[in-house]
């Protein structure tokens, strides 16, 4: 039932393909007036997590979880803070291990189906014992961590999380990886391998014995590094096994919190197989809303002010009754 009819993005003439709507809002953009306030919290596996708090004085709560190798400052997790922090609730964006500028002290950070660390800092939030209501926002990689916890959860939700949005979501991450190192899109993997591998450089010098890192820092794609590197660190036996069980396409239909998935039929990041449509019209939790236009978290709008189309969209599915 909740499979939603089409909704077309109303992009800048010039904005004329995927990549352009995908490239331009996520470097032009420039969000004001964002003063976060900064909490150190420690994890039970002897690590730490860096929450950034924006508070208006709600009972309501907004959890963001970023993308592939961002952070809370990243343009789109800030507007998303913003139009939060408009409409009377308060914003906390948290950052992946070692996203926050400071490495973590595991040599494994964060992987795409990490929900574990999302549960954590909402059981933390929970047990401020200050919010009535908590929602869930996730983008891109975020999106499919916070759809696997929702289906990880299933019916047993163990904190007053109300509702969810994740946002241009590769929910089968075994295609969209495949995907992610053709032809254009190169332009994005190389720089997240670049990121990733600055990243584990960071950390060599604690973690010398470790693994092979010059074997590492070879890999020639991204999937080779998530084959070398990400799969093995976490106790995966290769890629494979890592994209195809930690997908949150697997756990969409144990979902029992009204949650939209929001992707754009241009996306270049992902594949046929991240509009679940079958799952959305079987579920009376999932919705499923495919834009024409949008990106990969874009959604730029020519229309626009202070906020993106998504952004508002966002804030219409969370506040509605």
């Amino acid at each position: 039932m909740p499979l939603l009819a089409t909704e077309v993005v109303p992009v800048p003439f010039w904005q004329f393909n995927g990549h352009l709507q995908t490239i331009f809002p996520n470097i032009n953009r420039k969000v004001e007036g964002i003063c976060y306030e900064r909490e150190r919290i420690c994890t039970w596996d002897e690590d730490f997590l860096d929450l950034d708090w924006s508070r208006v004085g709600s009972d309501s709560l907004v959890i963001i979880s970023h993308g592939l190798a961002g952070s809370s400052n990243a343009p789109y997790v800030r507007g998303m803070i913003k139009i939060v922090n408009d409409n009377g609730m308060d914003g906390l964006a948290w950052n992946y291990r070692g996203c926050s500028g400071e490495p973590n002290k595991k040599l494994e950070s964060f992987h795409g189906g990490k929900s574990d660390d999302l549960d954590w800092v909402i059981r933390y939030a929970a047990d401020l014992d200050v919010y009535k209501a908590i929602y869930l926002v996730g983008i891109s990689m975020g999106g499919n961590i916070t759809l696997k916890l929702l289906g990880e959860w299933g019916r047993e939700v163990p904190y007053p999380v109300k509702k969810a949005v994740a946002v241009s979501v590769p929910v089968d991450m075994y295609d969209a990886s495949h995907n992610l190192v053709k032809g254009w899109n190169r332009i994005y993997s190389d720089r997240y391998l670049k990121q990733y591998i600055a990243m584990l450089q960071m950390k060599e010098e604690v973690h010398r014995d470790a693994m092979d890192f010059k074997y590492i820092y070879s890999s020639e794609n991204l999937h080779v590094f998530v084959e070398r590197f990400t799969a093995p660190s976490f106790g995966f036996r290769d890629a494979e096994e890592y994209l195809r069980t930690q997908s949150a396409l697997n756990y969409l239909k144990n979902i029992r919190v009204p949650a939209l998935l929001i992707n754009a039929d241009n996306d270049p990041f992902l594949t046929e197989k991240s509009f679940p449509e079958e799952e959305a019209r079987s579920s009376e939790y999932f919705y499923l809303l495919k834009t024409k236009n949008g990106g990969h978290v874009g959604f730029a709008d020519k229309n626009a002010g202070t906020y993106s189309w998504l952004e508002k969209r966002t804030i219409d599915f969370l506040k509605a009754s």
